[in-house]
């Protein structure tokens, strides 16, 4: 660029007053990591309830498992005396 095209360049009108750019500047930065650190405070709390929610899961899970039925179902299966093997052999119930 020449000198004249600087010149015109500074002849224009400015958009925005450049009084209080550094503040502004600043003041974007500290906005800037005020919401990081809000974003990371929230984080950190969404960790720990999935941490709860998983503990609490994993633990109800483990109480069906580890705690056999008290009473066995005999619904679908037949005694011993009603076994085909039985009745071949002659015993009667």
């Amino acid at each position: 660029m020449k000198n004249d095209d600087f010149n015109l360049l500074a002849d224009q009108p400015l958009d925005k007053a450049l009084d209080y750019l550094e503040s502004d500047v600043w003041a974007g930065v500290e906005a800037h990591r005020r919401a990081q650190q809000s974003s990371r405070l929230l984080m950190s709390y969404q960790a720990g309830a999935m941490a709860v929610v998983l503990f609490a899961a994993a633990a109800v899970g483990t109480t069906g498992v580890a705690s056999p039925a008290a009473e066995t179902v005999t619904v679908q299966s037949p005694g011993g005396e009603l076994a085909p093997s039985a009745l071949l052999l002659g015993i009667r119930p």
